[in-house]
């Protein structure tokens, strides 16, 4: 299994971490008893995506896994394109103008967005988004529009 990560450090800089799990032994009933964890940290990257990917070492194959499949209840399109909004620091007013709906229905969608995310602000849900690789549907969704 292997993580990418970016995190932000204590000096409000954000740095590349990676994690690589890999299983050393399995005992007689085939569960792991021996694993190896490697974490490497690149302050250099810059990257936006976390990803994350099971890695066969035998076959060389990686599995890539969406991580916005975790979600209990999947944001509907509209919300999608609000918090790509959020994600760009419009107020709820703002996003109004821009979708020409209400605030009030802006506002119907910020809450579902961080019920459904289980975020506590506008900031979390955000970050979370990120983390899940929302953002990236976000972009899929729009390319697929376009065809």
């Amino acid at each position: 299994m292997v993580h990418e990560m970016r995190v932000k450090n204590v000096r409000g800089e954000y740095i590349r971490i990676i994690e690589q799990e890999q299983v050393i032994e399995l005992d007689k009933s085939g569960d792991i008893w021996l694993m190896l964890s490697v974490i490497d940290v690149d302050a250099s990257h810059e990257s936006e995506i976390t990803k994350s990917h099971l890695y066969n070492f035998e076959t060389r194959e990686q599995i890539f896994i969406d991580l916005s499949d975790t979600l209990e209840e999947p944001l509907t399109n509209r919300e999608l394109s609000v918090l790509q909004l959020m994600k760009q620091g419009l107020l709820s007013k703002e996003i109004a103008n821009s979708l020409n709906v209400s605030i009030n229905t802006i506002n119907t969608h910020r809450q579902n967005i961080l019920q459904k995310l289980k975020a506590n602000n506008s900031i979390e849900a955000v970050n979370l988004a990120q983390r899940l690789g929302l953002f990236n549907s976000i972009q899929k969704h729009i390319f697929s529009e376009t065809d």
